[in-house]
């Protein structure tokens, strides 16, 4: 017979579904159903659902990327620390790196390059001559020598500490002042009269640096000295007291010979007379003036022997020869000597003596040099020498 049958068919659709994801990069991979995900994309995941149909999963990542700013770059002066930068306190130049959150919920980097800039400190010295005076310097006018400080703007904006150490060239005068009687002979030249010579040297810097003034006196006067003994002629062994004189005020530089003389600046002098001799004296005048003398000193001889210092062979019958003098003469030697030292007279007449004459010529006013021996009727000797002047 009939059999009937009934179908309830039921129809099961597949299910699916979307998620929506962003996670940072900080946090990959990224696990989604078991698979682990590294890189943004929609990954599709097929399974089946609870009525045995397929269930096909989508999953839509997103990967937010950490964010980083720029290194901002800071030059502060030390005296504007400390420098705050994001909520903390820097006291040192340095990188600092700051984390924080951005929009996303991702980390975020900033840097700090931060420069700390000390104060500039220099020291100008500086001279300059004094009639330079005035000096300016950074924007200041300065009329004495010194130190001076500023404080100026450097070129990264800081305090900048300079110091001026000026100082001038003062000419320095260095005076002299020579004294010459009638003359004065200087730097190669002579000069008659007074006068104020002036030279300017100036430094390396071409300021003027030392004047040096020199002053020159000259005095014009007649200055002469002149001397005297007494006794004159003294005896041989007797004390002679020698004195200068002048009618200027002067003071005694020398006497010579030297070793015959205690002092060599005194006006009188005393010496016991043993011999002949020259005395030379140099004088010098309140002035400036010098002037020398001489003097010879003659010695008496013993028994009345004596010798004179100057002859006249004009053939007047006065003084016409040159000869020893003396009452007790017995017999002698003389011989005369010319200015070259030439033995042009010799004789045993010693009180007959010399009539200025050579081989029968006349010789020439000057200066002749003797020597005499004389031998005494009480048995002594006697030997001089000395200096004689012809005078015509």
């Amino acid at each position: 017979c009939d059999s009937t049958a009934t179908l309830n068919l039921t129809v099961l659709n597949e299910s699916t579904s979307t998620t929506t994801v962003s996670v940072c990069a900080a946090s990959l991979p990224y696990i989604w159903n078991g698979t682990s995900y590294n890189s943004a994309g929609l990954y599709i995941y097929h399974t089946t659902n609870a009525t045995g149909c397929d269930s096909v999963a989508t999953l839509n990542l997103t990967i937010l990327n950490a964010t980083s700013s720029n290194a901002a770059v800071v030059n502060v002066c030390r005296s504007s620390l400390p420098y705050t930068w994001n909520g903390n306190n820097y006291n040192a130049t340095g990188v600092y790196v700051y984390h924080t959150t951005n929009t996303a919920g991702c980390d975020s980097t900033a840097t700090l390059d931060l420069t700390v800039n000390d104060i500039t400190t220099s020291i100008t010295a500086i001279k300059v001559c004094d009639a330079q005076m005035p000096y300016s310097w950074n924007g200041h006018t300065y009329t004495a020598p010194g130190t001076y400080n500023v404080t100026l703007v450097n070129y990264v904006g800081c305090d900048s500490a300079a110091t001026l150490q000026l100082s001038t060239v003062v000419p320095v005068t260095q005076s002299t002042t020579i004294t010459g009687c009638n003359s004065v002979f200087y730097n190669g030249q002579t000069y008659t009269s007074s006068t104020t010579l002036q030279q300017t040297i100036p430094s390396s810097g071409g300021c003027d640096s030392v004047y040096i003034v020199t002053k020159l006196n000259v005095t014009n006067e007649e200055f002469a000295v002149t001397m005297s003994a007494i006794p004159n002629p003294p005896a041989s062994g007797e004390l002679v007291t020698i004195s200068t004189s002048s009618a200027t005020p002067y003071s005694v530089i020398s006497w010579e010979p030297s070793d015959r003389f205690a002092s060599q600046n005194a006006i009188t002098q005393q010496l016991v007379a043993d011999s002949n001799m020259q005395i030379l004296v140099t004088a010098k005048s309140i002035n400036g003036c010098i002037a020398k003398v001489l003097f010879d000193l003659k010695v008496k001889k013993p028994s009345d022997f004596w010798m004179p210092n100057a002859f006249t062979p004009n053939g007047d019958g006065s003084n016409d020869y040159f000869s020893a003098y003396g009452t007790t003469i017995k017999q002698g030697l003389l011989r005369i000597y010319n200015q070259w030292g030439q033995l042009i007279y010799e004789t045993t007449d010693i009180k007959g003596g010399w009539d200025g004459k050579y081989k029968g010529v006349p010789q020439p006013v000057g200066v002749y040099a003797y020597v005499v021996f004389a031998e005494m009727y009480n048995g002594t000797s006697v030997t001089d020498k000395g200096f004689l002047n012809l005078i015509r």
